[in-house]
């Protein structure tokens, strides 16, 4: 349960910064720090989210992931679909005329 939770959780994290420029050619992470309240939102998403994974016990029915895990968890599913759309975005913004 908790792969699975931090997974959902995760995947929806990442979904924050892409939605960010839903629709424009810019990074999802020009201006991120400009934006205070975006950066509180997804800091307290992911504290939130190690919180419960690790000391939710029986309330969230989940256990703490060990290291290794939360590593491979990590750099197989979620941060791959932001690097994605990043990715997509940068062939974008290089395929458009210069202003």
């Amino acid at each position: 349960m908790a792969i699975f939770f931090t997974t959902f959780v995760m995947l929806q994290f990442w979904n924050l910064f892409n939605a960010r420029c839903l629709g424009q050619t810019r990074s999802a992470l020009q201006g991120l720090t400009a934006n205070v309240s975006f950066l509180g939102i997804a800091a307290a998403i992911f504290v939130g989210q190690v919180a419960i994974v690790t000391w939710g016990g029986e309330l969230f029915r989940t256990s703490p992931l060990s290291l290794v895990g939360v590593a491979g968890h990590f750099s197989s599913s979620d941060i791959d679909r932001a690097l994605i759309g990043e990715l997509l975005r940068w062939i974008q913004r290089s395929q458009s005329p210069a202003a």
